[in-house]
């Protein structure tokens, strides 16, 4: 496999796995997209795609990465203008056995970072009033710019308008709708360490 590069904003390369692990630049939080990738989220963190993120883990393993952790003790903050996406992405989080605090736009969202910071936001990108953008440009400004934020839009973006936007500390992935649910979860339980809530043998 081989990764383009986002050096300065603008894509260098295509490189092999080898070839990225040589450049002194290239750290886990380096942005790269696999040659022929096309998908919404093709440009991520190095450390988010599975053939890179070995190289990374010799180098964690004093202090690895939270794993296997309680849900329940994370705070997920959905902001959601339409009420059925809202919903769907609130029941399906809460299924997962998150805590959930739901709003209907940046605006409202911005009410509700108090006294308890989210552990991470959800976020549509194209809201009325106070949009995701202006509402993660807020997150910065308030001082919240290390809450990770995964992004969900109806929009058509193109790789590079989502490498650009992922060059802000807060965003870590974007996802196009109509959302893959399961692939959302995965999403939230990787960044946050934690395990994926198993149902019970009453559970439908």
């Amino acid at each position: 496999m081989r990764y383009y590069l986002l050096v300065d904003r603008r894509p260098a390369g295509p490189f092999a796995k080898d070839e990225l692990l040589a450049r002194s630049d290239f750290r886990p939080d380096s942005i790269v997209c696999a040659v022929g990738a096309t998908s919404a989220d093709a440009w991520r963190r190095a450390a988010d795609e599975p053939e890179l993120a070995g190289a990374f883990r010799a180098d964690r393993s004093a202090s690895p990465a939270p794993s296997g952790g309680d849900p329940s003790t994370r705070l997920i903050l959905l902001v959601e203008d339409d009420d059925d996406c809202r919903s769907l992405f609130e029941s399906s989080v809460k299924k997962e056995g998150f805590r959930v605090i739901a709003a209907e736009n940046g605006r409202d969202a911005a009410t509700k970072l108090e006294p308890d910071a989210p552990d991470l936001i959800v976020t549509d990108l194209m809201m009325p009033g106070v949009g995701g953008y202006e509402f993660i440009r807020a997150l910065q400004a308030a001082g919240h710019g290390g809450v990770p934020v995964i992004l969900v839009t109806g929009a058509v973006l193109d790789a590079s308008t989502v490498a650009a936007m992922r060059q802000d500390a807060n965003i870590v992935q974007a996802f196009a709708k109509p959302v893959d649910i399961s692939a959302l979860m995965n999403a939230i339980h990787a960044k946050l360490g934690t395990r994926r809530h198993a149902p019970g043998p009453d559970a439908a």
